[in-house]
């Protein structure tokens, strides 16, 4: 059956129930009505009856939707095989029959419009950018938690530091006293006199400028103590990440060969 066929059998359907309708109605005659009201004999009479009818109208209403032949309700469409229901009833009852057709044939339109694929030019389509990332995520999870490890190192051991400079100065301090009280020293005591300046120096050098480079640094203590924390939920989250990647196979376990330990 063609779109045409069909609509013109919804639109025969859609006439079969608003003339099924047209039945219930109650006539109304305002200048009669009028009249009758204006003689105060039969008022009370009138009012009687017309509140009478307006009860058995109402009544009716209630009895229409199934004394029908058809049911806006319930209205059933074959298209092409496919059944589709609705309910047109507010349609109907807001604008009329002819509403409802042209309803009817909008949605009859659209199921037996069949869905085909446009053509698409291939050439317009944007091709997706190859990002370059400096760092991939795991590089950057070692390295903030590598970060942590040293910012840890860093002040669990300034005041250290401080210690070994202080420990070098005395020591250098009593090779020069040495030095002021004696004239003269053997080959031997002035090589190792050498040796113990060139040790104490270098390790005084190398103390002073830990603590001057990483001074401002423990002066934040409080700060960089409190990311601990949250350098170690990113760890945390970022292996179980990677352990989400393992997948377990369900029946084709040979596409999935497991790794040896």
């Amino acid at each position: 059956m063609d779109l045409h066929s069909i609509m013109f059998a919804i639109r025969k359907r859609v006439s079969a129930i608003v003339w099924s309708l047209r039945k219930y109605r109650q006539p109304f005659n305002p200048d009669k009505l009028l009249q009758s009201l204006n003689n105060k004999d039969h008022k009370n009479t009138l009012l009687n009856k017309i509140h009478a009818l307006e009860q058995e109208r109402k009544e009716k209403e209630k009895v229409v939707p199934d004394s029908l032949p058809y049911s806006v309700h319930d209205i059933v469409l074959n298209i092409e095989g496919k059944e589709f229901k609705a309910d047109f009833k507010e349609t109907l009852e807001n604008c009329g029959a002819e509403c409802l057709a042209n309803s009817i044939e909008t949605i009859v339109t659209e199921e037996s419009t069949p869905n085909t694929m446009a053509e698409i030019n291939w050439d317009n389509v944007e091709e997706p950018i190859d990002y370059q990332e400096q760092w991939d995520r795991n590089s950057l999870v070692d390295a903030i938690t590598k970060g942590k490890s040293a910012m840890k190192y860093i002040l669990d051991n300034y005041e250290v530091w401080n210690g070994r400079l202080s420990n070098a100065d005395r020591a250098l301090s009593d090779l020069k006293h040495f030095c002021e009280f004696n004239d003269e020293v053997s080959p031997d005591d002035a090589v190792r006199l050498f040796k113990l300046m060139h040790v104490y120096s270098k390790q005084r050098r190398e103390y002073k400028d830990l603590i001057e480079v990483f001074k401002d640094f423990t002066a934040a203590q409080s700060r960089i103590e409190s990311l601990y924390a949250s350098i170690k939920h990113v760890k945390t989250k970022n292996d179980k990440v990677e352990a989400a990647r393992h997948y377990t196979p369900r029946v084709l376990n040979e596409l999935f060969p497991k790794e040896d330990k």
